[in-house]
């Protein structure tokens, strides 16, 4: 099976048997049954899989299998017949921490709109020369060990006290879009 990144395992329902001239293809009551049921056990399939989480995590935006509440207050339209909104993944190479103490940004590349919410932003910043690992943000009793860590319309920001240099990592991000 090709996966489309752009939409991580996301499958696409259709009825292929609209597709299918059942009356010209045969009289056969059974055949026409038997296709009937393939494309609706197809759909289910189709339909249960894009309800799993993708464990995917590629640099351009994916469709990731899980599903939030509709918004209703999109227009009078998904009022009246809301929809629930796909949530999007994206992994942002970040890289290494600043080699002194203040702020890097790095930007993320979603277009935030006024519908867009992040939902989730996950880093840990790896030294594997020295084995240590520190999920973000990091506390610590020393001020100037304190990472923080969050995100803006535009940037990925880490804030270190001191070098951190020797730290580099990767930010999955998560966010609906209307």
């Amino acid at each position: 099976m090709a996966v489309d990144t752009q939409e991580g395992l996301f499958l696409r329902t259709t009825d292929e048997v609209e597709k299918v001239d059942i009356a010209r293809l045969t009289a056969d009551q059974n055949l026409k049954d038997i296709l009937l049921k393939i494309s609706q056990r197809t759909n289910e399939v189709a339909l249960a899989v894009n309800l799993k989480r993708t464990g995917i995590y590629h640099e351009p935006e994916f469709v990731n299998g899980n599903v939030w509440y509709a918004n209703k207050s999109l227009s009078s339209l998904t009022a009246d017949a809301p929809q629930p909104r796909q949530e999007f993944t994206t992994t942002v190479i970040y890289g290494a921490l600043k080699n002194s103490a203040g702020n890097k940004q790095v930007a993320h590349g979603i277009q935030i709109d006024a519908n867009t919410r992040i939902k989730r932003a996950y880093t840990v910043a790896n030294d594997p020369a020295l084995g240590s690992y520190k999920p973000l943000p990091y506390a610590s009793t020393t001020a100037a060990e304190v990472i923080e860590f969050w995100i803006d319309a535009t940037y990925i920001n880490i804030t270190v006290g001191k070098d951190q240099s020797a730290y580099a990592c990767d930010v999955v991000i998560e966010y609906i879009k209307e």
